[in-house]
């Protein structure tokens, strides 16, 4: 019995894995977006002989991330080429294996939890949206969910446990700098302080871990260091304290609010949000058990220090959401446990999720008709959105309605594989919504057409980006240095280039270049004719494109 039980815990891990890497795919299978494609273009630039260790994007020094994501973005692009699935390989492996491991910390209360935890972990809708960018986060969430799951074999005397955490640590600082650390650590103390466990603080001080986190994350550093003096202290204060304290970019800077910051993480628990509160409620009065303890410090503290920051992005609590999966899978195993109180509150919750999943079908034609100008840039309409909230909410509200039915009369476990298969419907007619955005966030067309006609000699420039990563994809499908016309300002880089690597240009210098008899192609969103580009008269520019951008040349 006991090896049948083994046999059908391994089945279930292979099907969360399958599912976490599929929807991964399904949703990453799309042309790079204007913001993520730098990802893709310092890898490619090693691959064409720009060199490994010292990486670089549009041809200068990229000294603001660290390397191991891109080590990753390389490798797969040296082994299948140029294409989608080569982009996005490392992230759906690693939204594959933030599932197993999450499986791994609810299968140390039992194997159903497991189950429960990882297919949560699978379809959480900030997860599996977020697979459709390359993101440093995403690698960043595997690193610290398994640094969690050796944290807990640490704490449970398990060999190798410590040296295992400092691996995990590591490889996170080598993909996403100093808050590598942050996320585990604040889990750890919080937990260590709480729980009394101050017997783990020894079972932590492993020298041959130490050597392992130093012989990791010392060799690049300081590398990069000789090969630019003054590296570490940019990268390490600019780029990360001082965003912190949101002192390393203007104020004007696309930093969101703590409310929105909040409300938005909350929605990425879509469609488990239901369920989290009550996760979170019985996490909180079981603190006894170590498992559910630093699930909840590890996504309570973590909240705490986002919500402090003054600098951050809505898909920082990426790294955050394995624990909100495994605190819901914990307490969807646990059902039962505390009698009547916990099946009331999981119809309760069933029932309300689908009755929001109504109303948004419901109300869906009169919201998505006073966005305006925003359906435009999307190139939809009303009734294309309200056709794809009643394909993307009807499963779900289908699922949750079965599911409080279910739960009623006591059927716990059909009750999570119904509203699993509702989330999965759920998340794959949402797919819809990134074939819709990305013509808007991808230059793709426009930088091939670029490519296709101009000649070595010829310059591009595109015109007016606030940040280099914005013009992305003109960078890597058109294969050439780009320059940024500054429109009037400075954009935000990521370092201070030395003037030999600089691709700033400002108003005056692109003047000088549009009028030296050199042929310059411009992408702008800018109508030269509406009074010209830079003080250029508009006369003096030739429609050649016009897509997600229009390209122009310089007449000669």
């Amino acid at each position: 019995m006991r090896d049948n039980g083994r046999a059908w815990a391994a089945l279930w891990v292979v099907v969360i894995l399958i599912t976490a890497f599929g929807l991964s795919l399904y949703y990453g299978l799309h042309p790079l977006w204007d913001d993520e494609a730098m990802y893709a273009e310092v890898p490619r630039e090693m691959l064409a002989g720009g060199g490994l260790l010292y990486p670089t994007l549009n041809y200068a020094p990229f000294l603001f991330k660290p390397p191991l994501f891109i080590w990753a973005n390389a490798l797969s692009m040296h082994i299948l080429g140029d294409g989608a699935l080569a982009y996005r390989l490392p992230t759906a492996l690693f939204a594959g294996l933030t599932a197993l491991f999450a499986y791994g910390i609810g299968a140390r209360t039992s194997r159903t939890a497991g189950i429960y935890a990882g297919f949560a972990c699978a379809t959480l809708y900030g997860i599996v949206f977020h697979n459709a960018e390359m993101l440093t986060d995403m690698p960043l969430m595997f690193f610290t969910t398994a640094s969690m799951y050796f944290f807990l074999n640490t704490a449970d005397g398990r060999r190798y446990g410590a040296v295992l955490v400092y691996a995990c640590l590591a490889l996170a600082v080598m993909t996403k700098g100093l808050i590598g650390l942050v996320f585990p650590g604040i889990a750890f103390a919080a937990f260590i302080v709480s729980a009394g466990r101050y017997d783990i603080l020894k079972k932590l001080a492993s020298l041959p871990g130490a050597l392992m986190f130093i012989c990791i994350t010392v060799p690049w550093h300081v590398l990069m260091e000789l090969k630019h003096p003054g590296f570490l202290y940019s990268f390490v204060v600019n780029e990360q304290v001082m965003r912190f304290f949101n002192k390393r970019f203007p104020p004007d800077y696309d930093s969101v609010s703590t409310p929105w910051f909040i409300l938005v993480t909350l929605g990425w628990t879509m469609p488990w949000l239901a369920f989290l509160f009550q996760s979170l409620a019985r996490a909180w009065r079981r603190r006894a058990d170590d498992t559910l303890r630093l699930a909840l410090c590890w996504a309570l503290g973590g909240m705490v220090f986002l919500g402090l920051a003054s600098s951050k992005m809505e898909y920082y609590s990426l790294p955050l959401l394995p624990a909100f999966s495994a605190l819901i899978g914990l307490w969807w195993a646990g059902l039962g446990e505390e009698g009547g109180k916990g099946v009331r509150g999981a119809v309760v919750g069933a029932a309300s999720l689908g009755v929001f999943s109504l109303l948004v079908i419901l109300a869906g034609p009169y919201m998505f008709g006073r966005l305006g100008g925003l359906l435009e840039f999307a190139g939809t309409d009303a009734a294309g959105l309200s056709g794809m909230a009643l394909k993307t909410f009807l499963p779900l509200t289908a699922g949750s309605v079965g599911a409080a039915a279910l739960f009623y009369y006591r059927r716990h476990t059909w009750a999570f594989a119904l509203f699993t298969l509702s989330a999965l419907a759920m998340l794959v007619q949402a797919r819809a919504a990134v074939a819709l955005v990305t013509p808007a966030y991808s230059d793709e067309d426009a930088a091939i057409y670029a490519a296709s006609v101009m000649a070595p000699s010829d310059t591009l420039v595109v015109d007016g980006d606030r940040e280099y990563e914005f013009s992305a994809t003109f960078n890597f499908y058109a294969h050439k240095k780009l320059y940024i016309l500054s429109n009037g300002g400075q954009p935000v880089l990521p370092v201070k280039f030395s003037e030999a690597d600089r691709f700033v240009m400002t108003d005056p210098e692109f003047r000088a270049l549009w009028g030296s008899g050199a042929r310059v192609y411009l992408s702008t969103t800018r109508r030269p004719d509406m009074g010209g580009v830079a003080g250029v008269p508009g006369e003096s520019f030739r429609q050649v494109f016009k897509g997600s951008k229009t390209v122009y040349v310089n007449v000669r």
